[in-house]
């Protein structure tokens, strides 16, 4: 009886790992949404994306800027933050290779 319970429990528990594990997947994604809404978009609209003189060429340059600010701000962010910011952006507006 406990054996079957057990082997149920673990068969519950490998589907519900596989159910939710999409979900890790976005989270880290939208971390980068997460922390540009928090930190950056008060003083960042849509257009500071695309203005004609912007600083970001490529991906190693949007990476820097992301960098430099969360430097001037010191956010004290980590380097996957920073790529997780930098993805966002890249994903919104930049769209590098």
């Amino acid at each position: 009886m406990i054996r079957r319970y057990l082997i149920g429990l673990l068969f519950f528990l490998s589907l519900a790992d596989l159910a939710f594990s999409d979900d890790k997947t976005e989270l880290v994604s939208n971390r980068g949404a997460m922390l540009y809404e928090n930190h950056c978009r008060e003083c960042h609209t849509q257009q500071v994306h695309w203005r004609n003189k912007t600083l970001a060429t490529d991906w190693k340059s949007l990476v820097a800027e992301v960098t430099r600010w969360q430097h001037t701000l010191a956010l004290d962010w980590k380097r996957a933050d920073i790529d997780e910011v930098g993805r966002y952006l890249n994903d919104q507006f930049y769209h590098f290779n």
